[in-house]
């Protein structure tokens, strides 16, 4: 069974280019690398952008934990959502 996921955040202005290329990399990373995630999409608001939503569907459970276990949402965590740089 499909799950469905999302994920809101917020950065600091100074930090949005280097969070901006922390999320180019990671989802290059997913697509390439998780055959389970069948959707990962990065969205960025137009009115504030250092406000995300990232949207996720992933085949099962499974892929969902090789997913959330992976060394790559541990490095985009580090690099872009775990402070100083979220807002």
């Amino acid at each position: 069974m499909p799950v469905y996921g999302t994920a809101r955040f917020s950065v600091k202005p100074e930090a949005l280019d280097r969070c901006q290329s922390a999320i180019e990399e990671f989802v290059t990373y997913v697509r390439a690398n998780e055959p389970g995630t069948k959707l990962y999409l990065s969205l960025q608001d137009q009115a504030d952008p250092t406000r995300f939503l990232h949207v996720m569907i992933f085949e099962d459970e499974a892929a969902e934990n090789i997913h959330t276990n992976s060394e790559a949402l541990d490095r985009f965590l580090l690099s872009c959502t775990r402070r100083p740089w979220m807002a």
